[in-house]
Order: C-alpha cells, then sequence, then structure tokens
C-alpha cells in the first residue's frame, strides 16, 4: 500500500492555508491545519499569541490523523 500526503509550507500570510483548503477540497482529500493544532484560540479573537505545549499538540492532531489515514 502506498500513502500520500502534501506538506505545504510558507510564510504567515502568504496564502498557505488558502492553496491547502484549495487543493484539499480539489482533490476531494482532508485539509488540517497546523495552525488549529499549534496555537491556543482566544476568547477575544486575538490568536497566534499562545502556542499549545508539543504533546498537546500530538494528542489533538493524533485522533484527525487515524480517523483520516493517508490517501
Amino acid at each position: 500500500m502506498h500513502f500520500q500526503r502534501i506538506h505545504i509550507f510558507g510564510a504567515p500570510g502568504s496564502g498557505v492555508t488558502t492553496l491547502g483548503k484549495n487543493l484539499a477540497e480539489t482533490l476531494n482529500v482532508p485539509h488540517f491545519d497546523t495552525d488549529d493544532y499549534y496555537w491556543i484560540k482566544q476568547p477575544d479573537g486575538l490568536n497566534y499569541r499562545r502556542k499549545r505545549n508539543p504533546e498537546h499538540r500530538r494528542s489533538l492532531l493524533a485522533p484527525d490523523l487515524e480517523k483520516n489515514p493517508a490517501w
């Protein structure tokens, strides 16, 4: 069995999230944005200030990857 994933890297604000979402939609595959796992959402809407620790990030990402194995 051959597994594939696409990792898109880029500077903040360069459009990597938009590209990833559009590509995932076109290919009909799941999209995972690392910002959703890396940063703690803030109630005041000023996100991207508090990072999650690595173990917490892994605990959030692992179930999503298990539910959506590489295609």
